[in-house]
């Protein structure tokens, strides 16, 4: 027998004046359960929207940053010191990545709420899937800041002039050195999507009322299908970047 709600007493609660409650995406963190059944009576759409444009054009503004401090930090050689139209082009490509990432946040909740008003949901809201959407992009925020801020870091300490050197030793300390960042990404690029699927799995389970493991599937096969067409619009938009800064 199938329960008849999966937030007990939720759903019966009235509905407030929308506000964006800051204090919640720390919350949703540790507690997402609680964190989005606490949200559900003064959330809609709109705080959604703010949050994800928030963490969109924050994430470009440090994405830029950290470019800009890596080719600073960089020890390369002298005849290679200039990138031709690198910083033109990382301004660039970051501008198209934050209207990308709108509208894939957009087409996110597009095929969530459409796969869970399918008979998948108790309750399937539109207004609270987009809303959720927004709060539980804030795990990957967090770690995508610790990957920004770490990258320039590590690299400033490396001699990269090294991987040029006859001395094989020095090359090859160099080259663990880059494998040891590619291993610091990697590692927190895998947190972020545990940590992410697992809140905004609560999130979209609270926002339509269904179980937790009916919204991690189709969360997962939402995110399969964007990260497809992100990778081809990436691949699209670098190669004609690239095709004009040389």
């Amino acid at each position: 027998m199938f329960p008849v709600t999966y937030h007990p007493g939720v759903y019966e609660r009235p509905q407030q004046e929308p506000y964006l409650d800051i204090g919640l995406p720390f919350k949703s963190l540790l507690r997402p359960k609680e964190a989005f059944e606490d949200l559900y009576d003064h959330t809609s759409s709109t705080q959604g929207i703010v949050l994800a444009v928030i963490f969109i054009l924050m994430a470009a503004v440090i994405s830029i940053a950290a470019s800009f401090a890596i080719l600073g930090s960089m020890d390369l050689p002298d005849d290679a010191t200039t990138i031709p139209g690198a910083g033109a082009a990382t301004v660039t490509q970051t501008v198209i990545n934050v209207f990308v990432g709108l509208a894939m946040f957009f087409l996110s909740a597009y095929l969530i709420y459409h796969f869970l008003s399918q008979g998948k949901g108790r309750r399937p809201d539109k207004d609270k899937t987009i809303g959720f959407l927004g709060y539980a992009k804030f795990p990957a925020f967090i770690i995508g800041i610790m990957i920004a801020i770490a990258t320039p870091i590590m690299l400033s300490s490396m001699d990269l002039e090294a991987l040029e050197n006859e001395d094989p030793d020095a090359a090859m300390d160099a080259l663990g050195a880059i494998c040891g960042l590619l291993g610091v990404i990697i590692g927190l690029g895998a947190v972020a999507f545990v940590w992410s699927i697992w809140v905004h799995s609560h999130a979209q389970s609270v926002a339509n009322d269904t179980a937790v493991g009916t919204a991690f599937g189709y969360v997962l096969l939402t995110w399969v299908i964007v990260f497809i067409l992100t990778s081809i619009i990436g691949a699209v938009v670098t190669l004609a970047i690239l095709g004009t800064a040389f």
